[in-house]
């Protein structure tokens, strides 16, 4: 069940502030600034995420989900993997590069 009406349109506006490649931690920062009554949605539904929250399922998983799937129907490429952050949770995070071209949506 999808949390956050026009998700995929939201997440684009959020990668356009990147000229070549981000991450899914930027995508998230952005997200957080510029939709803050979703990201508290979010929160709300799956509690906050960062190393030692004592959950598998945060907000932040929900979005890194979401751009795997862009990627994987080419609104945006997936680059590789780089260090996620301190704090972040998990060994490593995905980089990725948009592909504005083919957003259909």
């Amino acid at each position: 069940m999808t949390v956050i009406n026009d998700i995929y349109n939201k997440l684009m506006s959020c990668t356009r502030q990147f000229q070549n490649q981000f991450t899914t931690v930027d995508v998230i920062e952005i997200f957080k600034r510029r939709y803050p009554p979703d990201w508290n949605a979010l929160q709300q539904r799956y509690g906050r995420g960062g190393r030692g929250c004592g959950r598998r399922f945060t907000p932040n998983n929900y979005i890194a989900l979401r751009l795997k799937y862009m990627s994987k129907i080419g609104m945006i490429r997936h680059e590789g993997f780089e260090r996620a952050p301190k704090g972040w949770g998990k060994p490593c995070d995905c980089q990725m590069e948009q592909k504005l071209s083919n957003l259909t949506n």
